[in-house]
């Protein structure tokens, strides 16, 4: 069985994703291509003509979409032997890049929240080591910080550095807290309004 030259492409792209500095933290090894390139499994399932999966497989690389950021995280049994444990450690580094993500205006898949600029995009794997379980988040969010530093500094053409903080009255926050509601005020002159 043929596979298609634009798979192909995918496949051995995986070949050329390089190295990206480890973080202080030492709790994942990270490694980027500015192109897509096709998961190992997924590599694996298409070499195979009789594996059962592989009309499924090739269907979603062949309808996904090129400009954005294809990401992934594996982590190995040198984590835990548990697979409770290493789910635990990717649902962690996932919402700590997600959150990365968010703080330079980009969403998940790496495309921008607001302007029509063109986002992240490319192949980025994260590859878990056994201080990931250790790690506090705080330290897991820094370090997803610093490695979009790294990825801004690959691609001095992208601009996704990070958003201004807003300034926010805690005071303001702890009231909003203890109603219940994100909105704050707007809970208030909603209810108002009703009762007119």
């Amino acid at each position: 069985m043929r596979v298609p030259n634009n798979l192909n492409t995918l496949m051995r792209e995986t070949d050329y994703l390089k190295y990206i500095k480890a973080p202080a933290s030492g709790s994942y090894n990270a490694r980027y291509s500015p192109r897509p390139a096709m998961g190992m499994a997924a590599r694996d399932i298409i070499r195979e003509p009789f594996n059962p999966l592989i009309i499924r497989t090739r269907r979603s690389y062949e309808s996904r979409d090129t400009e954005t950021l294809w990401w992934q995280i594996r982590v190995g049994l040198d984590i835990s032997k548990k697979r409770v444990v290493r789910s635990w450690c990717k649902r962690r580094l996932r919402e700590a890049f997600i959150e990365a993500l968010k703080g330079r205006g980009l969403d998940a898949n790496g495309r921008r929240l607001e302007t029509a600029k063109p986002g992240l995009k490319g192949s980025l794997v994260f590859v878990g080591r056994p201080n990931l379980l250790t790690v506090k988040f705080e330290q897991l969010k820094m370090d997803c910080k610093t490695l979009m530093d790294t990825l801004q500094r690959q691609n001095p053409r992208l601009d996704i550095r990070a958003a201004p903080l807003q300034q926010h009255d805690k005071s303001e926050q702890s009231k909003s807290r203890w109603r219940g509601d994100e909105a704050g005020e707007e809970v208030g002159s909603c209810s108002q309004e009703l009762a007119k």
